[in-house]
């Protein structure tokens, strides 16, 4: 089941009995894979949204203030445009594909354990 902003809650539910445990009744839990508390969940997409926000926008004002320095208008502010437009949409494409899988990116900054990795059995 899931929640309206989209992460799974944790849920217990009766499984119909089968026939091979006739009268006995089994629950399944499902674990919540993301154990941050709301707020700080809140402050990660409040800071990503932001963040898009200013890619998209700072750079043509940079350009614009540029212009106006250096009497070059309008190219600064639409060569501002561009690059915010390529920055912008290259973090929205991104966040697409962190979001669509889960795998990558949940460790974001930090580094993997590889304590196990290549160790030889025998």
């Amino acid at each position: 089941m899931a929640v309206p902003n989209g992460r799974p809650r944790r849920v217990a539910t009766t499984l119909p009995d089968s026939t091979a445990s006739v009268g006995k009744r089994e629950t399944s839990v499902s674990e919540d894979s993301d154990t941050r508390s709301s707020v700080s969940i809140g402050m990660d997409w409040g800071t990503r949204i932001t963040s898009i926000g200013l890619e998209f926008a700072l750079p043509a004002v940079l350009g614009f203030g540029l212009d106006r320095w250096l009497g070059t208008s309008p190219w600064l502010t639409l060569s501002g445009a561009v690059l915010g437009l390529v920055i912008g949409m290259t973090h929205v494409l991104r966040l697409a594909t962190s979001l669509s899988n889960p795998r990558r990116g949940t460790n974001r900054g930090r580094r993997p354990d590889r304590s196990g990795d290549n160790v030889d059995p025998a």
